[in-house]
């Protein structure tokens, strides 16, 4: 570099042309500075009298591409040799312009002292260049003197005529530049030229702006309000202008660099100059209202003094922060004589909103509140909830502050939205103070007033979880009405039950509370302590969950033709069936081996746990059941608590528990789901009889129309099957109606067929059938179904059940029946492909019924033909049906075809 620049610097010294067009077509000095020669070389070019002014087709002239390279010095000796700095190139830009893009467009940057750069600022200003004039970023030569936090250069600007007020395209004004650099001097040389100290910026959006006849680029579609307005621009605009925060605003929320003694320094000193503390319009938050945010007394007393306005509404949803521990602030405030009863946006007062504010230090913040209160005149006006103060300070304040509320004219039995006094809000509060409680029942304050829910402060406290004895004791000393209950909302004795607390129970109990109270959903007390039982199962869920999965396999039925469909989609029943993957998810979530000793403590533990809390349940029962409860009232949903116990309790706890219902005299017959269908639905046989011995009705029905016959035929599916099996028999020799159909018109017969179906294993054809044979056995009629339907002898055929084909058909199972399809049974027999099934009709209908159909015949021939070496162990039972066949029909070509296939088939075999 340094020789080439020597040699430059000699080939100049000797003479070398300086202002010729090179071949390429720029000029010398453009090659010199695009190829980044020294400084000197560039500096005795000017002195030996090259021209700077020199540029090719309105490119970037010297000075430009110098000012790019930050070669201010060289710029300062371009100007000094007369480089024009008002030349524009294609862009519209001129040197000036790209100086100024150098600096950040932001006033958060701040910007050491340079020399230089100052330097080409003043060299830029000695040209004569346009003080008022924003550059296409915006920036004007007041701003970057600023920047470059250089006094002398902007008293220079301002005594040239700069404009003290010029805003940027940030909308800052020099004076607001200079108080976020804390730039004291400039500052004060600002206020003295009479700068706007009640300048609100505003956001200007233009739809064209037009300077000097020439439109501006996009980039620079925003333009400040007091730059239009200046002579030397002739500006079109069409402009709309949003208003923003005051200095006196921005000093407080928007210098996050000034500490807090010089905000307070530098409000003062605008305030001394004129500036106005209420200069923001209603709706826009003030300078006071900021001052109270940032948590200063002496700004807030500055602007006070100053006469800010303590009643002016913000935006905000309030008038002005209350906060914890801000007490000089709020004094000042009040001695002002603020507003305590202007409301907020949303209808909330200071004194709601102080209460609702939260602090660290609760000691200081009721120091607050109690200020508050005294400086109030509206204890009884409610905020957005509807809550009074004394309501929300029954939270968390003092005595005192509650005995001033009141003194001062608050209503203790006032309710809120929800119907909470100032009782229900103490009662959930994190500790329970019996001093608030006494204050509030001194001066008039009702301890069972109820709420929306029908609670009251006795029922609230209860639902609190954090409960003591003593506390409930005080309660009743005081006066609470154990028996002050809203019909169709629970008791004080129901949600004890509810929130386990056995000690409160036992004391309600012992007070003789009234049991049989009915609660939510029609529920007493006593359905409330059966229904903590940890069993789940309840036939109003699990009957539904088992009705649709007949649904589904009937919907297979309507949309299946052939029996192979129907199979598969079966099948698929069978793997996605709740019951199945219910059984299946059990299965496998304990017979994984991974950490399965954890598994096996943490079951042992649950397990504990459980019986913990049964024998608890078991205590409460039996002490309502001993205290004289009603055992015949049952819920809104139609259950009963005998109901209740065998749905949610395990088989030792009904075995205890089930004489005592019975001696108290429950009904074994309420309800819309009687206590005999859960309990032939559980298969516990001692129920069944028991409650058949007590008068339970066998045909019974429920809800939906079914017996308990019916609903056991529904758990078919299970894979064991000889507890239901007794059950069902013994339902049977207690009388119960084996004809009897469901609301699909389905009998026990065709449900323990379809629902047997779902069990996919190699017993399935044996089990259904003892379930079908002893429905028989009984009684039941196979042919019950109506033409349309298919019948009991269908679905077996179709569900491939030899055994059960063969007991229905002895039992004289309609062979005619046309079911869903519209086909014979023999069409159906033949749709299966089982040779087994095709067997059994023939021995039950040989010699009589004629096969009066030609390609019925063949079918079967046919299906011989190709089964023939699956069944050669039935040779004797083919040939019977050849014989057979072949003597059914006369046409002599159909024997024909039957002959063949005979021949062929005997042959092969």
């Amino acid at each position: 570099m340094a020789n080439k620049s020597t040699t430059m610097k000699a080939l100049i010294d000797k003479g070398l042309l300086l202002n010729n067009q090179q071949p390429c077509g720029n000029y010398l000095f453009d090659l010199i500075v695009e190829t980044w020669f020294d400084d000197s070389v560039l500096i005795s070019m000017i002195e030996k009298g090259a021209d700077p002014n020199l540029v090719k087709d309105r490119n970037n002239s010297v000075l430009m591409k110098c000012v790019q390279q930050k070669r201010f010095q060289v710029c300062c000796a371009l100007i000094e040799g007369g480089a024009d700095v008002s030349y524009m190139n294609e862009n519209g830009e001129t040197a000036f312009d790209i100086y100024a893009e150098m600096f950040p467009e932001t006033v958060y940057s701040k910007h050491g002292e340079s020399v230089s750069k100052l330097n080409l600022l003043n060299a830029f200003l000695a040209t004569g260049i346009e003080t008022n004039k924003l550059s296409l970023s915006g920036i004007c030569p007041l701003m970057i003197a600023i920047w470059l936090r250089c006094a002398n250069t902007v008293k220079s600007i301002l005594k040239n005529g700069g404009h003290v007020n010029i805003r940027d395209n940030f909308y800052d004004t020099p004076l607001t530049t200079a108080l976020e650099f804390d730039l004291e001097e400039i500052v004060n040389t600002l206020l003295n030229a009479k700068a706007n100290v009640n300048h609100k910026g505003g956001e200007i959006s233009l739809s064209s702006i037009v300077v000097n006849e020439e439109p501006s680029s996009a980039k620079h579609m925003r333009l400040s309000e007091s730059c239009i307005s200046q002579p030397m621009s002739v500006l079109q605009r069409s402009s709309v202008c949003k208003c923003r925060k005051s200095t006196l605003t921005r000093i407080i929320t928007d210098m996050p660099g000034l500490s807090m003694d010089r905000r307070d320094y530098y409000v003062s000193l605008l305030l001394d100059f004129g500036a106005d503390p209420n200069i923001e319009e209603s709706g826009s938050d003030s300078t006071l209202m900021h001052a109270v945010r940032l948590e200063s007394p002496g700004l807030v007393r500055t602007l006070v003094e100053a006469g800010a306005d303590v009643n002016h509404t913000g935006c905000n949803i309030h008038e002005k922060n209350i906060y914890a521990d801000k007490q000089s602030s709020l004094l000042i405030l009040l001695n002002k004589k603020a507003c305590t009863n202007a409301k907020s946006h949303h209808g909330d007062l200071p004194i709601h909103l102080a209460l609702q504010m939260e602090s660290v230090d609760n000691e200081k913040h009721q120091k607050d509140i109690l200020l508050l209160v005294t400086h109030s005149t509206g204890m009884n006006f409610p905020d957005r909830n509807g809550n009074t103060p004394i309501i929300l300070a029954s939270s968390f304040c003092s005595v005192a502050i509650i005995r001033k509320m009141i003194e001062m004219g608050a209503d203790v039995n006032y309710k809120g939205h929800r119907g909470n006094a100032a009782l229900h809000k103490h009662m959930v509060s994190e500790r329970f103070d019996r001093e608030v409680v006494s204050i509030l029942l001194k001066y008039g304050a009702n301890l069972n007033i109820h709420n929306n829910s029908g609670e009251t402060p006795l029922i609230r406290y209860i639902k609190r979880r954090r409960v003591e004895f003593e506390d409930i004791q005080f309660l009743v000393d005081c006066g609470s009405d154990l028996d002050s209950n809203r019909e169709g909302c629970n008791s004080a004795l129901m949600v004890a039950i509810e929130q386990n607390i056995s000690s409160v129970v036992d004391f309600l109990i012992c007070k003789k509370v009234n049991l049989n109270h009915i609660g939510q959903g029609g529920k007493t007390a006593f359905h409330v302590a059966l229904l903590k039982g940890k069993c789940r199962f309840d036939v109003s869920i699990e009957i539904k969950l088992k009705r649709i999965a007949s649904h589904l396999m009937q919907q297979s039925t309507r949309t299946g033709s052939t029996v192979m469909k129907r199979k598969r989609k079966h099948q698929v029943q069978i793997e996605k069936s709740p019951f199945k993957m219910r059984r299946t998810g059990m299965n496998s979530m304990f017979q994984q081996p991974s950490g399965y000793a954890a598994r096996i403590i943490n079951k042992e533990s649950r397990r504990k746990t459980d019986e913990k809390h049964e024998a608890k349940v078991v205590e409460t029962v039996m002490c309502l059941l001993n205290a004289g409860v009603d055992v015949n009232i049952i819920t809104e949903n139609g259950k009963s608590p005998l109901y209740l116990l065998l749905s949610r309790h395990s088989h030792q706890t009904v075995q205890k528990l089930l004489p005592l219902f019975i001696e108290k005299g429950a009904d074994p017959n309420l309800g819309h789901y009687p206590p005999l269908e859960i309990a032939t639905c559980l298969r516990r046989i001692y129920v069944v009889k028991s409650l058949l011995n007590h008068g339970a009705k066998v045909d019974i029905k429920n809800k939906r129309n079914e017996t308990s016959l019916i609903s056991a035929s529904r758990m078919c599916f299970l894979e064991q099957k000889e507890k239901l099996l007794e059950t069902i028999e013994t339902l049977l020799h207690e009388g119960a109606s084996v004809n009897v159909k469901d609301e699909q018109g389905n009998s026990s017969l065709i449900i323990s067929i379809t629902h047997g179906c779902l069990q996919a294993n190699e017993k399935c054809d044996p089990d259904v059938n003892k379930l079908v044979s002893l429905l028989l056995k009984f009684g039941t009629d196979p042919n019950t179904q109506e033409i349309g339907k298919d019948s009991a002898l269908i679905l077996a055929v179709e569900n491939m059940l030899p055994s059960v084909v063969k007991t229905l058909l002895i039992s004289g199972a309609n062979i005619d029946h046309l079911g869903e399809q519209r086909q014979s049974l023999l069409q159906r027999c033949l749709q299966t492909k089982s040779m087994q099934i095709i067997l059994e009709f023939y021995n039950v209908t040989d010699n009589k019924r004629e096969l009066d159909q030609s390609q019925e015949l063949c079918s079967v021939c046919k299906l011989l033909l190709f089964t023939k070496r699956a069944f050669a162990k039935k040779l004797t039972e083919i040939q019977k049906m050849i014989c057979f066949v072949g003597h059914s029909y006369k046409p002599r070509i159909v024997r024909r075809t039957i002959l063949y296939y005979a021949v062929s088939l005997s042959f092969m075999l």
